[in-house]
């Protein structure tokens, strides 16, 4: 998978005619295998190999160390993307893929004011997954029902559609909750279709009723989970976005489902690019934010979404060619020394202090700190001095051993006395 990435980058560079040296950072979401907890797939290393620039990724597990659910991610592009003007109302932004995420984003609070209303969210379950998978059971020729042509004018079985809601997933009674793979597998679409057939419903009612279950299951999300603020009459508007706002029949059954769910006129299910944004980027630039975020050391999930403890920064990163450069460019932004000057002069004191007290450094030719775990606070006559590692052209040897708690040696963690040993120059 990081090789299928790499060549997806490289070719987009290579396409589009932009210069690699104009690329700061390459920041990749990964394949999700699992979604509880949220785990993707996809080697940052060798991304970061393959194209020689510095990568960030594998977000979501940060989230979910803090106990939150890693999702849904979409709800930071919302916050700082979508939020509606001091004064106004909430503003629902649902997502719409395979699955389906929704966002309920209060207006940015007065300059002063003591009320700052947080952003919730959930993924209330189905997308067009199933819908998709009818639509190729019914003509094998097409990828999804294009315009909502098929399932308009076809029937929609309600009493099919509450028997779906009544599934495990759609249980849940209280936040967070996030969606993954395993919740909707095609196994599930499948007993589905057979239950229905077994109920004389053809497969074009069937995707009739998909349909209407993907749009009714986000009403009654928005509405018992939405909070004060949205059933309180308080929505300026809802954005919707996805290939599905191309699906006629889907948007008017949403809006029809959010007016009697929320009690409130919704008038037009509104699109990004109504609101002056692209429709076709808006996801690369979310997780192109999440990589930018997490460099810059800023938090990059909405707990109040999530249902983490504490916002996180989430990511990890993977030095590429340009990492020096990329960090110098973070450190002018934002005022700060830059890391690794901290990094280099914290290993430095350390050699200088443990392996080579009389020595200068500087008078070591060829060396080059790879790491060096340091403790918080290192004295001068330390007597377990922090074990130094990945040295080209060192041979480290230990003379005496400390334990480990619990009585057990462990040579790589802990060390009294270290003395290291070059080919030309001796002990």
């Amino acid at each position: 998978l990081g090789n299928m990435f790499a060549d997806a980058a490289l070719r987009l560079l290579k396409e589009s005619n932009i210069p690699k040296s104009s690329i700061h950072l390459v920041s990749s979401h990964g394949q999700t295998i699992s979604g509880h907890p949220h785990w993707e797939l996809g080697e940052l290393s060798v991304i970061a190999h393959r194209t020689g620039l510095t990568v960030a990724g594998d977000f979501r597990p940060a989230d979910v160390a803090a106990g939150g659910n890693g999702t849904p991610c979409t709800c930071t592009y919302d916050t700082v993307m979508l939020r509606p003007q001091p004064g106004g109302k909430w503003r629902i932004a649902i997502n719409v893929g395979g699955t389906s995420s929704v966002t309920f984003l209060p207006p940015w609070p007065e300059a002063g004011s003591p009320d700052v209303a947080l952003p919730l969210g959930l993924d209330p379950g189905l997308g067009v997954f199933f819908m998709d998978l009818t639509a190729r059971a019914i003509d094998a020729s097409l990828e999804y029902d294009a315009g909502g042509d098929m399932a308009r004018a076809a029937q929609i079985h309600h009493d099919l559609v509450e028997e779906w809601l009544t599934y495990k997933y759609y249980q849940q009674q209280s936040l967070p909750i996030g969606v993954g793979p395993d919740d909707f597998p095609e196994t599930l679409w499948q007993e589905w279709r057979t239950g229905a057939h077994g109920k004389g419903v053809s497969d074009r009612d069937l995707l009739a009723s998909l349909t209407e279950l993907t749009a009714r299951q986000i009403a009654r999300a928005s509405a018992r989970f939405g909070g004060d603020g949205v059933m309180r009459g308080g929505v300026h508007d809802v954005i919707l976005r996805g290939g599905v706002c191309a699906n006629s029949f889907f948007v008017e059954r949403l809006r029809w489902n959010m007016e009697q769910e929320l009690k409130v006129e919704i008038g037009k299910v509104k699109t990004l690019s109504e609101i002056g944004l692209d429709e076709e980027s808006w996801e690369t630039a979310m997780y192109a934010m999440l990589g930018f975020l997490c460099v810059h050391g800023i938090y990059n999930f909405q707990p109040s979404c999530t249902g983490a403890s504490s916002p996180v920064v989430g990511g990890k990163v993977a030095p590429g060619v340009n990492f020096h450069t990329l960090m110098n460019s973070v450190a002018e932004e934002t005022g700060t020394v830059p890391p690794l000057s901290i990094v280099s002069s914290a290993a430095s004191r350390a050699v200088k202090r443990i392996a080579f007290p009389e020595t200068e450094l500087l008078a070591l030719p060829r060396f080059t700190i790879g790491f060096v775990q340091l403790p918080s606070d290192l004295p001068l006559d330390c007597e377990a001095g922090p074990l130094l590692t990945q040295i080209p052209g060192v041979k480290w040897r230990f003379q005496k051993m400390d334990f480990m708690q619990g009585g057990e040696e462990n040579p790589e963690l802990i060390c009294s006395q270290v003395f290291c040993e070059q080919a030309d120059r001796g002990a």
